[in-house]
C-alpha cells in the first residue's frame, strides 16, 4: 500500500486535484452506500406509521448502517493510497462487506454510544448555563472530549481495513493517534469543516423548502460520506502507515522467532505460497506486510500459513 508521494510533498492542490479526478467514483460509492441506508430508512418510516418510534430503532439503523461505511473507507482508502482513481469500487466494496462486516457492527455500537452521550452531555451543559455560567467550562470540556472521539473514528475505520491486527491494537493504535497526531487530525478535521460550511453557506441562500430538503439530501447522502473518508485518509493515511510499520528493536522473543524460523526449517509451501505473491519469508518478524489487501505481521502470516498446512 506504496503512496506515489510522502506526506511532506503532498499540497492542497494534490489533495483537490485528486478529489475532484476521483469524484465520479465517490459519488458512484455513495449511491451504493444509499441503498442499505435508504433500506432502513424505508424501514424507519414503516415503523412510525404503526407506532412511535422507539431510540433503540434509531440505534439500530445506525448499528448495521456503519458497516458500508467501512466499504467507503476502503474505497478511499485504494483512490489515496494509490494516488488514482482507476480502481473498481464495487469489487472493493464487496471485499471490505465480507471482511469485515462484523468488527463495523461493533464499531458502529461504539458510534453510537459515543455519539448519543457527547450529544446528550453538551445538550445538559447548555441548558444548565443559562442559569450558572461555570457550567459552560464543562461544556467545553464535552465538546473536547466529542472532538477526540472524532479523531479516533478518522483511524478506526481506515485502521481495520488497512491492517490484521487484533481488535484491541486497533482500538489502542486508534486512541494513541487521535491524542498525538494533532497536526493531521486538525487538518482532516477543517477539511470536513470547510466542506460542511460550504454547504451551509449553499443551503441558507435556498428559500424553497422542497429544493432545501432536497439538497440537504443530497449532500448528507451522496456527497458528505466519501468525501469526508476522503479528507480523513488524505490527511492521516501517510503517518498511520509510518506508525504501523515501523521498525523496531529486537526483543529476545523477536530474536528467538528468527532463530526458530531459520532458513534450514522453513516449510517449502510456505514459502512457495509466499513467493507467489511476491513476499519473502526473510526478515524481521514483527514487520508488517502487505498479503491478501491487508498489512499483517509477517510471523503472524507465517503463523497462519502453518495451520492452514497442517
Amino acid at each position: 500500500m506504496s503512496t506515489k508521494t510522502n506526506s511532506n510533498s503532498k499540497t492542497i492542490l494534490d489533495m483537490l486535484s485528486l478529489y475532484f479526478k476521483s469524484f465520479p467514483k465517490l459519488l458512484a460509492v455513495n449511491v451504493i452506500f444509499s441503498i442499505p441506508f435508504a433500506l432502513f430508512a424505508a424501514l424507519l418510516l414503516l415503523a412510525r406509521a404503526f407506532s412511535d418510534i422507539h431510540p433503540a430503532i434509531m440505534f439500530m439503523m445506525l448499528l448495521f448502517s456503519y458497516p458500508f461505511y467501512g466499504c467507503i473507507t476502503l474505497v478511499t482508502r485504494e483512490i489515496v493510497s494509490k494516488q488514482t482513481s482507476q480502481i473498481n469500487i464495487l469489487h472493493v466494496f464487496m471485499k471490505s462487506l465480507k471482511e469485515n462486516y462484523l468488527k463495523f457492527v461493533i464499531q458502529g455500537g461504539l458510534l453510537c454510544l459515543v455519539a448519543t452521550a457527547s450529544f446528550f452531555s453538551a445538550l445538559l451543559y447548555l441548558q444548565m448555563a443559562a442559569t450558572n455560567p461555570l457550567f459552560y467550562a464543562l461544556l467545553v470540556v464535552s465538546i473536547l472530549i466529542s472532538l477526540y472521539f472524532m479523531f479516533v473514528f478518522f483511524y478506526l475505520p481506515v485502521m481495520t481495513v488497512s491492517f490484521d491486527v487484533k481488535a484491541k491494537h486497533l482500538y489502542k493504535n486508534s486512541a494513541l493517534m487521535a491524542l498525538f497526531e494533532v497536526k493531521n487530525n486538525v487538518k482532516a478535521f477543517l477539511c470536513i469543516l470547510v466542506l460542511v460550511l460550504i454547504f451551509a453557506t449553499i443551503l441558507i441562500n435556498v428559500t424553497n423548502y422542497y429544493l432545501f430538503l432536497g439538497l440537504l439530501l443530497v449532500f448528507m447522502v451522496l456527497i458528505l460520506p466519501s468525501s469526508m473518508s476522503f479528507f480523513a485518509n488524505w490527511c492521516i493515511l501517510d503517518k498511520m502507515v509510518a506508525l504501523m510499520t515501523k521498525d523496531e528493536k529486537p526483543s529476545a522473543a523477536k530474536e528467538a522467532a528468527v532463530a526458530d524460523n531459520g532458513p534450514e526449517e522453513e516449510n517449502t509451501d510456505i514459502k512457495q505460497t509466499l513467493q507467489a505473491k511476491g513476499v519473502s519469508l526473510e526478515g524481521d518478524p514483527d514487520e508488517f506486510i502487505f498479503y491478501g489487501g491487508k498489512m499483517i505481521k509477517r510471523s503472524v502470516l507465517i503463523k497462519q500459513l502453518e495451520e492452514e498446512n497442517s
